[in-house]
């Protein structure tokens, strides 16, 4: 094959006429002098046409780069994008985010269009938002006993301390000691996780007080029902479903004053302390015992016999041992002679019981003439 080259010299070499080499991304014109060494052969040329010059767009790579977050409420960006390429391209411009303020997967991209030295290239990642804890304001009870149902109190709140729905506060108490409340939290937006925890609800007892009722009887009857008073019972409770046993008394059936004791009364409830107050059971107003002398008879000239008499009317069992100082009885009047004459009684005296008196009689019969 023929060889078509011809030596020379090129020179003032021109890019569509200009001498500068291009650096952009483009076809230029390429012209340029020759000088040939041999000259006696071959002419010299002037900007003689060289063909084109291209310089192609260079490639690009564009990387998102992401991490995972946690839900606050607002729109997330935790993304970055890096444009380069080994023409010495670096760009860092904001990714476009998608589904970014919620709980669950987001999406960060960019499209980066090219310019007349870079060819477009683009990317997309997805990150988590992952749920956040919600802020639990839960607040137990203590107070006393008063027949109304209790509970813990609260809220749930957001990260921009919203009040979320979806708290159930458990169990409700009534009685001492009260319990423990389990609560539940169940998120129904979607962006907070479920939680739970407990507080105490502690009922103290209710101070309760008794006091007896001051009552009595007369001497010689039947002790009534002993009664009392009573000061701090709430709704719905009532003696009967809060207290057992009954009250009693110091022993004794004299006139006079005693103690009215607590007895067997006791709490039936866990929900109160009792405080007994005490009070007086009085026994008065005497019973009337009758003394009957009894009748005698003597002979006239006789010493008078040993004046004797009877009770009547003796209450609880009681007999003439009980009397603190018996009746005396006698003829109050002279005797001497044969007749009737009365025997009257008198001077008894007893804590208990007053006298009534009814007289005797005692016969003075005539002595017989021997």
């Amino acid at each position: 094959e023929e060889d078509s080259s011809v030596a020379g010299v090129v020179s003032d070499i021109k890019y569509d006429t200009s001498s500068t080499a291009p650096t952009n991304a483009g076809t230029y014109a390429v012209t340029a002098d020759f000088i040939p060494t041999d000259t006696s052969t071959y002419n010299s040329l002037d900007d003689a046409s060289a063909g084109n010059f291209v310089i192609e767009k260079a490639d690009t790579t564009t990387t998102v780069t992401c991490s995972d977050v946690t839900y606050n409420g607002s729109a997330q960006t935790p993304c970055t994008v890096s444009i380069t390429s080994p023409g010495g391209l670096s760009l860092t411009p904001n990714p476009v985010y998608s589904n970014n303020i919620n709980a669950g997967t987001a999406t960060a991209s960019y499209t980066y269009s090219g310019d007349s030295n870079y060819n477009g290239s683009s990317d997309s990642k997805n990150f988590n938002i992952a749920k956040a804890d919600a802020n639990a304001n839960i607040t137990g009870y203590s107070g006393i006993y008063d027949g109304v149902a209790h509970g813990i109190s609260g809220t749930i709140t957001g990260v921009l301390s919203e009040i979320l729905s979806g708290l159930n506060l458990g169990s409700l108490f009534t009685n001492v000691p009260g319990g423990t409340a389990n609560w539940t939290f169940t998120d129904s937006t979607g962006n907070y996780n479920d939680t739970s925890g407990s507080a105490n609800v502690t009922i103290t007892e209710k101070a309760v007080t008794v006091t007896a009722d001051a009552t009595g009887k007369s001497f010689g009857d039947p002790d009534p029902t002993l009664t009392y008073g009573v000061t701090g019972l709430v709704s719905p409770d009532v003696p009967g479903s809060v207290f057992s046993g009954v009250l009693s008394r110091d022993a004794g059936e004299d006139i006079g004053g005693y103690d009215i004791n607590q007895g067997s009364l006791s709490l039936l409830s866990s929900n109160y302390t009792l405080t007994y107050v005490p009070n007086t059971f009085t026994i008065s107003d005497k019973a009337t015992l009758t003394v009957t002398a009894d009748d005698q008879s003597i002979t006239y000239g006789d010493s008078d016999p040993t004046f004797t008499f009877t009770y009547s009317g003796f209450q609880n069992g009681d007999d003439k041992s009980a009397i603190d100082t018996p009746p005396e009885c006698a003829v109050s009047i002279d005797h001497s002679q044969a007749g009737s004459y009365a025997i009257d009684c008198s001077d008894g005296s007893d804590n208990n019981y007053d006298f009534s008196y009814d007289s005797g009689t005692l016969t003075v019969n005539p002595k017989p003439i021997t």
